[in-house]
Formats: structure tokens, C-alpha cells, sequence
């Protein structure tokens, strides 16, 4: 990261030389003239200097990629400007294998062992310098001390423990019924469930965060402050590759429209939230209790937090909910077999039941194994002493990924796995061949936090539309331009996807 330092250093001797330049020529024009010779020798220099070491010299030089990976990170951002950073890696790994260099110091790992090298309790690496991305701000989602992140996670495991999802449990249901208001208003005609999904996901969040919702449901309409964050979105993941750049433009793509919005919106509701305690716990209820006393200093800690639980616990189930009824309106046979599992049970609102249906829950779990809510994930930095992942020793320093989207689509790993087949995790075990690829919410000290209540708004929307209605697509869409329009934008963001919602008829 020393790279932004040596660049401003450089911009700041310029002047210095022109006046040095001005003193041998006397004139300006021979000055500048003078001065654009020595900057273009020099930095023709440099960068051949830095080409060659980088391609034959360097430590990662034996790591098979492309030239333009191997020799310079600007490379990637150039190939995933249209953020389908998942798809170029998918590419990557069928064209040079399980070891891929892409970036000079970066190596990407196509096998389950690299999940769990990197991942699993117990593991030496640490988190890259992408994660200071939203500096000042710091949540639990990135920050990079250990230390300090533990803390945070201790407070975070009691707002998500088993026992407090169960207290959330009334507010999916208050959305979901909310929902299914929109769905009933819209029954036999098109639905773009695209943005049905994201209102009611960011409504629990907002409810959850600062105890009153975005009101998207109620309007029919995105808040400002989501849909600019989600725009925003689209850059922010186009330069994940190049974690420096936020050094020198944090400021300004921090003045950006959509993002200042739903700061600012953070900071007022996160204020208005501490003084008015909801008589059903939240998760803020949790955060402002272990930081009370200290509400200041922890101001950056708590507006991070509620920032990231927004982006990140909104947008990545409303992704897997709009790939799930994809799948559903494609193969309506488990349509029918949830709602049989459906018909056994009490109410959609007995959670613990819901939970246990063996066909939504496969069916769940292969949506999230074909498209994970990080889907390439974001690197962690090996140790000094290096590893060995895969038989192949990777040296200290080096940052590593493990895209679970193109891990999770290893034939190696699972029989037929681009295929959706919910009965790999139930009657068709044997297609599991290695279940460790299967790491949608990651595991460890960095494992999502929020997983349980993410599984829990999936289940129960899921299981109450099932019991109401039959769906299929809308007119000219065959779920095609949902998977097709997929971005990567460090989480998963699905196309537009229009669905029929029909009336089941009575027994």
C-alpha cells in the first residue's frame, strides 16, 4: 500500500524539478520540455523495470495467469467493469487450473482446501487491505485487528444468538404479511420481484437496525438511500481489485449521491434509535448496550455496523430469495413437494417447523451453493511463514482469494454442479463429493454473523408465499436475464426476474 505515498511524492518533486530544469535552461519552454523528457525516461524505466521483475523474477512467477494479471492489478478492474468478476474467474480457473496469479501479489485458489486454509478456526491468515475500504467506519465486516474484531463478535453473537433471532421472528412475519399484501394486489399479472425482494429484505434490516423500517412495502417504492447504495454498488465493485485506489479517492466517491444518502441516513436514524428503545429487543438494542458509557468512541464502530448490516444483510438475501423463485418457477415440482411439507405443519409462522421442511431447506441450500452472497469472496493475506494449500506452498505476504462461486461448480467437488439439484442434500447424498466447497456463509472467526436470521427470512417469505400461491414467469422471461445479469459486486446482485403469482386452489 506503499504504492499512493510513492505516486504523491512523486507529483510533489515535480515542481522542484522544474525549477531545477529552469535554472540549466533559463527559459520555461525548454524548462517543461526539459522536464516531460526526464518524466517520460524515468518512468518508462520504471515501469519496464517493474514489467520484467514482475513477470520473471518474482516470487509468484511459477503461478500460471495472464500477462496483464500477472503484471499489474489495473488489468483486472479493466475486465470486470462490468462487474462480473465471478464469470472472469470461473473463466480463469477452467483456462489455468486450480492455481491462478491474479494480481502481482495476489493468487487465486480453485479447491475447497483454500476455504478452509483461509477460513476455518484456527487459521493464521489475516485479512487483507481491501477491508479498510470504508475508513473511518469500521464493522465487524471489516475490520482487520483481530483483537478488536473479537470483541465486536462476542457482542455481535448474543444480537444473532439462537435465542435472539427468536425475537425478531414477529417483525419477518410483520413484512412478510406486508409483502404478501403487494403480491395480493398484483395476483394473475407480472410482479418484478426484483425490487418486491429488496423492499422487504432492507425493510427487516432497517426495522432491525433502528427500529423503524425504510417503509419500501408500504410506498411500493425504493428508499433514496437504497436504491443510491445500490448504484453505488456496481462502482464499489469494480474496484475491488484495486483496494489502493480508496486511499486516494475515499472522499470523493464518499461525496457520491447514493452513499452520502445512506450515510447520512445511518447517522440520523442511528441517533434517533438511541433514544427511543422498542419494546421488542433489536440488534441495536445489543451494540448500544455494550457500548454504553462510551457512545462516543464507539460512534465510528456503531455507524459501520449499522451501515454494513443494511448493505450486506439486505442485498444478499434478496439475491438468493430472487434465485430461489427463479428456480421455483423453472422446476414447479418443488413447488408442489414444499407445499405438501407445508400441509404437515401447523402455521408458516411456527419458525422451528419451517426450519425442518427437508425439501425448502435443500432447496435453500443449492440455491446458495450455485450462487453464494460473496461469490469471489475478498482475500486474505498469508502468514510470514507461508502456507501450503492444495500441495502447492504459497509464500508469506502473498493475499490469496477462493471464489466460492467457481469452487462450488468444481465436478470435483459436486456431481452435475452447474446443475440445480436440491436432492444432493437429501435423498442424493453420493453427489456431494467433497462438502467443503459448500461455504456460502464462510466459517470461523470471520463466518457471517448474521446467517441464522438470513435463513430465517428466506424460510419463512418462502414458505408463506408457497402456501398461497403456484408461480411461474412472466411474460417473455424464463429466469434467463436473472442469472444472466448477475453482478458481482463483492455480494451477489441479481437481474430483474417477473413472476406470476397464482391463487392455489382449494383441496
Amino acid at each position: 500500500m506503499l504504492a499512493p505515498v510513492y505516486g504523491c511524492l512523486f507529483i510533489a518533486l515535480l515542481p522542484i524539478l522544474y525549477l531545477l530544469e529552469l535554472h540549466v535552461h533559463k527559459t520555461a519552454s525548454l524548462a517543461v520540455q526539459a522536464e516531460i523528457h526526464v518524466v517520460v525516461v524515468y518512468l518508462t524505466s520504471l515501469f519496464a523495470s517493474i514489467f520484467n521483475y514482475r513477470l520473471f523474477f518474482h516470487r509468484l512467477h511459477s503461478f500460471p495467469g495472464p500477462i496483464g494479471a500477472r503484471t499489474s492489478k489495473i488489468w483486472h478492474v479493466w475486465k470486470v467493469r462490468n462487474s462480473k468478476n465471478h464469470l472472469l474467474m470461473d473463466e480463469l480457473c477452467h483456462r489455468y487450473g486450480t492455481f491462478v496469479r491474479t494480481g502481482p501479489e495476489e493468487v487465486s485458489i480453485f479447491h475447497p482446501e483454500a476455504l478452509v486454509a483461509m477460513n476455518a478456526p484456527g487459521s493464521t491468515c489475516f485479512r487483507s487491505d481491501w477491508y479498510d475500504g470504508l475508513y473511518p467506519l469500521q464493522s465487524l465486516a471489516n475490520i482487520r485487528n483481530p483483537v478488536i474484531h473479537d470483541q465486536r463478535r462476542r457482542v455481535w453473537d448474543k444480537a444473532l444468538s439462537a435465542t435472539a433471532v427468536r425475537d425478531y421472528d414477529s417483525r419477518i412475519i410483520k413484512y412478510a404479511e406486508q409483502f404478501d399484501q403487494l403480491i395480493a394486489e398484483s395476483v394473475d399479472r407480472p410482479v418484478d420481484v426484483y425490487a418486491k425482494f429488496g423492499f422487504f429484505t432492507s425493510d427487516v434490516m432497517s426495522d432491525l437496525s433502528f427500529g423503524k423500517s425504510f417503509g419500501q412495502l408500504l410506498e411500493n417504492k425504493f428508499h433514496h438511500s437504497v436504491l443510491g447504495v445500490r448504484n453505488f454498488m456496481g462502482v464499489f465493485g469494480a474496484l475491488t481489485p484495486v483496494p489502493w485506489f480508496g486511499r486516494l479517492g475515499n472522499k470523493p466517491m464518499m461525496q457520491l449521491n447514493g452513499w452520502k444518502s445512506l450515510i447520512n441516513y445511518t447517522k440520523a436514524s442511528l441517533r434517533e434509535r438511541m433514544v427511543n428503545e422498542p419494546p421488542v429487543p433489536d440488534i441495536a438494542s445489543y451494540l448500544l448496550s455494550a457500548s454504553a458509557g462510551h457512545l462516543k468512541e464507539d460512534s465510528n464502530y456503531l455507524e459501520g455496523d449499522a451501515l454494513v448490516l443494511n448493505i450486506v444483510g439486505s442485498d444478499q438475501t434478496a439475491t438468493t430469495l430472487i434465485a430461489l423463485f427463479a428456480y421455483l418457477a423453472r422446476y414447479s415440482k418443488y413447488q408442489d413437494q414444499i407445499f405438501d411439507e407445508i400441509k404437515k405443519i401447523s402455521s408458516v409462522t411456527e419458525f422451528l417447523a419451517v426450519l425442518r421442511l427437508p425439501v425448502l431447506k435443500s432447496v435453500i441450500m443449492e440455491t446458495l451453493r450455485l450462487w453464494p452472497p460473496l461469490p469471489t469472496g475478498v482475500g486474505r493475506i498469508v502468514p510470514a511463514g507461508g502456507l501450503t494449500i492444495a500441495g502447492r506452498y504459497i509464500p508469506g505476504g502473498t493475499t490469496i482469494l477462493a471464489p466460492r462461486y467457481s469452487i462450488a461448480r468444481l465436478e470435483s467437488c459436486f456431481e452435475k454442479a452447474d446443475e440445480f439439484i436440491p436432492e444432493r442434500w437429501t435423498t442424493r447424498p453420493e453427489m456431494v463429493i467433497d462438502k467443503r466447497a459448500y461455504n456460502p456463509f464462510s466459517m470461523g472467526r470471520y463466518s457471517c454473523v448474521g446467517q441464522r436470521l438470513a435463513i430465517r427470512k428466506i424460510s419463512h417469505l418462502t414458505a408463506l408465499l408457497v402456501s398461497k400461491y403456484t408461480v411461474e414467469f412472466g411474460p417473455d422471461d424464463d429466469g434467463t436475464r436473472c442469472f444472466r445479469d448477475m453482478q458481482d459486486n463483492v455480494t451477489m446482485n441479481a437481474g430483474r426476474l417477473d413472476l406470476v403469482f397464482r391463487l392455489r386452489k382449494a383441496d
